[in-house]
């Protein structure tokens, strides 16, 4: 199994020890987050395919591109026929969950459900309190109401929790998560669950979702003896960023 998370964007405190020291992979766009990541046993991989950013919903969006697995497999040596397990970078995944998730998977991908069966309409009223989801939520109802209307999402799917994905049978899902990828990024939309829910309905025989309860890794939004970046440091970044910008809007 290949273990695969990542952080884009500017404002990552710190980082958890990968669950496995062997193929555990660590992507970013923020090079600062290098030395800790490697420190916790990953292996880090830079992507300077997108700027860095502060902007909470561009960084989000950017990392779609892990989440739905669009790197180059190729490049990293990675098979697309091996199970490659993904999580956000704010959940704490130790070996016990990767057994919980090899006993538990029956197909090919495993995903949460999303607890106190929600529906995507509780989905949108709590995206809707924040500002990087309510940025896009005009179009992306606008497009889940095309979808029901055209009965292309019969609305049977139960809301997932896109945070933890694995993908056991990856090449069984690339044209899907290509689609939830692409949606994402055209609704300017980073509140991926929505998408998920719709786009995924179709491939509901190859997919297990589980109770939350049953794999549940510690979420922490502060962790405390993980700070990397000092104030120092950060604010020469946020400086050199500054710069640039300035530079690109003259150019």
């Amino acid at each position: 199994m290949i273990i695969i998370s990542g952080y884009f964007g500017l404002k990552c405190r710190g980082i958890y020890p990968a669950p496995i020291k062997t193929k555990s992979f660590f992507f970013s766009n923020n090079l600062l987050l290098k030395k800790i990541a490697e420190s916790q046993g990953w292996k880090f991989i830079y992507l300077n395919k997108y700027s860095l950013t502060t902007n909470y919903r561009i960084s989000s969006l950017q990392s779609k591109y892990i989440k739905f697995l669009q790197f180059d497999f190729d490049e990293l040596g990675i098979s697309s026929d091996e199970g490659i397990l993904y999580f956000d970078h704010k959940l704490y995944v130790k070996k016990e969950h990767i057994f919980d998730v090899v006993k538990l998977c029956d197909t090919d991908l495993l995903i949460r459900e999303s607890p106190g069966n929600k529906s995507i309409q509780d989905e949108i009223n709590e995206a809707n309190l924040h500002p990087r989801y309510k940025f896009g939520m005009v179009k992306t109802i606008d497009w889940l109401s095309q979808k029901i209307n055209n009965k292309a999402y019969l609305e049977a799917n139960k809301l997932a929790l896109t945070g933890f994905i694995y993908y056991k049978s990856p090449r069984k899902f690339m044209s899907l998560t290509k689609e939830v990828f692409d949606v994402c990024n055209q609704l300017n939309q980073p509140e991926c669950q929505i998408i998920w829910a719709v786009l995924s309905e179709p491939y509901n025989n190859f997919i297990t979702q589980v109770d939350a309860q049953k794999i549940n890794p510690v979420w922490k939004k502060s962790r405390a003896g993980f700070n990397l970046i000092d104030s120092f440091s950060e604010i020469l970044l946020y400086a050199f960023i500054w710069l640039l910008e300035k530079i690109k809007i003259r150019n």
